[in-house]
């Protein structure tokens, strides 16, 4: 519990990128959080994701904007990643494929707002489910 009749805390923005630190009266971190930023939109081509860089959240487009597209592969990920996925449209509908790069149980759609997928990369090119299921499938 913070005393805050002897505690100074200051909230430093770093370039306006959503992260910020607490820190106490001697410059001490107390506290600390990274938020997430702006989601950036992938495209869906024949069936591979490719992600420019590791860790991060992302939305999905599938190919030429058809109604639904299937990933069955996602690419540019080291072992240990985490990633995030969300449909960027909710006309469109991305499909993980239970298969043999993603290790998901089941396969899953993300065809509402509220879908999502956390992916974890276990070996290159290779993911399993993170967490529990937000959707039925």
């Amino acid at each position: 519990m913070i005393n805050s009749s002897k505690t100074t805390v200051k909230i430093v923005d770093t370039a306006n990128t959503g992260n910020y630190l607490v820190i106490n009266e001697d410059d001490y971190v107390s506290a600390s959080m990274t938020l997430w930023g702006d989601d950036t939109k992938l495209p869906i081509i024949s069936g591979v994701v490719t992600v420019p860089s590791g860790d991060g959240n992302y939305t999905l487009e599938t190919e030429d904007q058809a109604a639904e597209d299937d990933v069955d592969k996602i690419s540019g990920l080291t072992v240990g990643d985490i990633i995030t996925f969300r449909a960027s449209n909710t006309a469109r509908t991305p499909i993980f494929k239970n298969g043999t790069y993603l290790h998901l149980g089941v396969d899953f759609s993300l065809d509402s707002a509220y879908d999502m997928i956390t992916l974890e990369c276990i070996d290159t090119d290779t993911c399993i489910i993170r967490g529990g299921r937000i959707n039925a499938g």
